[in-house]
């Protein structure tokens, strides 16, 4: 299957942008927003998260396929291993959004019944997440020690999904009153403030350099 060496977790960026609708939808509609107003964002929220949620699922069990039973891909395609963050930490959000979600009796659905159990199956996601991260560090760690690492543009797929990944941690801590999600929050806070500024000051010299190079082509 020549198709499948082209497989990476870049292809996750299509569910994740779907995905992430009902974050900004719910969060609309927990304000005062006019009825007509919340029930288009209700409904184009939950078929978003509908197309999103099934993507994932599809693309990700091809994704993993390739990633586990063909060789790994070149260090340049590295980064976008942790945009398997992405989706799971955005979910998380998403659950939480749903169990602080106001009443809609003129849709039919109340969230009465289910919303106790939306923080349990939010921590599930978020612990997915978690392994994740875990699995994207040392994945990372395998491309230093071959010595394969050099800075492209594309690092900046770390930042986005681990910033989902820390948004989600503090979600989830305004949750559940356990002292480990306070602490891995601040954790992953340092983590990512250092990785986006490392990042940012690699791409002025990435960009000076070749600046410099095709002034003397030139």
């Amino acid at each position: 299957m020549p198709w499948i060496d082209n497989a990476n977790y870049g292809w996750f960026i299509p569910p994740v942008s779907h995905i992430i609708i009902p974050v900004l939808g719910f969060s609309l509609i927990s304000v005062s927003t006019p009825a007509a107003y919340s029930s288009l964002l209700f409904f184009v929220s939950f078929i978003a998260f509908g197309i999103g949620l099934f993507l994932f699922l599809f693309v990700g069990s091809l994704v993993y396929h390739r990633y586990t039973y063909h060789h790994l891909p070149a260090s340049k395609l590295a980064p976008t291993f942790f945009i398997g963050l992405a989706p799971t930490s955005i979910i998380t959000i998403t659950l939480i959004k749903l169990a602080t979600l106001p009443n809609f009796p003129h849709h039919g659905i109340s969230f009465d019944v289910f919303a106790q159990f939306f923080p349990v199956f939010a921590l599930i996601t978020w612990g997915f997440s978690f392994w994740w991260t875990v699995l994207s560090i040392i994945m990372l760690i395998y491309y230093i020690i071959k010595k394969t690492v050099r800075f492209a543009i594309s690092f900046w797929a770390y930042i986005f999904p681990f910033a989902s990944f820390v948004i989600a941690t503090s979600v989830i801590n305004q949750q559940l009153n356990y002292p480990f999600f306070p602490m891995l929050f601040q954790f992953s806070s340092g983590i990512l403030i250092g990785m986006w500024f490392v990042i940012l000051i690699q791409t002025f010299r990435y960009i000076f350099l070749h600046s410099a190079n095709d002034s003397v082509s030139g």
